[in-house]
Formats: C-alpha cells, sequence, structure tokens
C-alpha cells in the first residue's frame, strides 16, 4: 500500500561522484572535460521544470491536485539545480587547483 511507512531512502549510487571522489588519483583534465557533459543534462531538465513552473505561477488558484502536483516539482527543480551547481563548483575547484 502507497500509504504505508515509507522505506528507507534509496542509497545515491552516481558513478561521477566516485570519479570525483577518487579525482585526486586521476588526471584532471579527465573530470574537467566530463563535468560539463554531466552537468547539461540536469540543466536541461532543470530548464523544462522552470517552464513547467511559470505555468503553474500563472494560476493564481490552482485546485489542491495541482498545488501537490506543484510542491513535487518544485522538488524536482532544486534536485537538478543541485546537480548544475554542485558540478559548477566542482569546476571552480578544480580550475583554481
Amino acid at each position: 500500500r502507497w500509504s504505508a511507512p515509507p522505506p528507507d531512502p534509496a542509497p545515491i549510487r552516481e558513478d561521477l561522484l566516485v570519479k570525483v571522489m577518487a579525482g585526486a588519483s586521476m588526471p584532471t583534465a579527465l573530470l574537467v572535460q566530463e563535468l560539463p557533459l554531466r552537468r547539461q543534462q540536469p540543466l536541461d531538465q532543470l530548464t523544462q521544470y522552470q517552464a513547467m513552473e511559470a505555468d503553474y505561477r500563472s494560476h493564481a488558484d490552482l485546485p489542491l491536485p495541482e498545488q501537490y502536483r506543484y510542491l513535487t516539482l518544485r522538488r524536482g527543480i532544486r534536485y537538478e539545480q543541485s546537480w548544475v551547481d554542485w558540478c559548477d563548483e566542482v569546476l571552480a575547484y578544480l580550475s583554481a587547483h
């Protein structure tokens, strides 16, 4: 049943995190090359989500189900934005060191 107590959160399994964690043991150029490519996917998704958000914001009185969809959309926006920000942070670090 979907309303049952939630399971434990799923662990994050992301190969890019592993590569950055091992960054001291690999050529920096490989990370500098891969990060912009990996940044693009969440940026594209973020752009789509922001367009959806603009549509939601154009309606002053959303029905209750739409308000909950909007809250879910906001989580997606924050998720994708965090990936873009993190990629930018790592790239800035790599360029400074």
